[in-house]
């Protein structure tokens, strides 16, 4: 087994990061401290970012959805784990771009 660096380490950080993740209604339902649920959301956060790569790997034909994301990316040989690293990082970036639209969506208001 080949461990690579970049989206492998990024998927193991994102993976760290969503298991304090709650869901979205739980997050909003609780009534602890600033800091406590904006851990949570965070967490949130990165479980969805998980699932949406996922998704979008699985859609394409690129993983099975019963494989683990982390053993799937390090079990690839160095030409696929380059070309699924630029998808993801190509898939990234349209993500990112939505999320920028949103966000200025709700600041306008009303």
């Amino acid at each position: 087994m080949i461990i690579y660096n970049g989206l492998l380490t990024t998927v193991t950080f994102a993976k760290a990061k969503a298991k304090k993740a709650s869901t979205k209604a739980e997050v909003e339902e609780e009534k602890k401290g600033e800091r406590e649920k904006g851990e949570k959301v965070e967490a949130l956060a990165w479980k969805m970012l998980l699932g949406h790569l996922e998704k979008f790997l699985n859609e394409e034909g690129i993983k099975q959805e019963n494989k683990d994301f982390i053993e799937f990316l390090s079990e690839l040989e160095v030409q696929e784990y380059r070309l699924i690293t630029k998808r993801v990082l190509d898939f990234s970036l349209w993500l990112k771009r939505i999320a920028e639209g949103e966000i200025e969506d709700e600041g306008k208001g009303d």
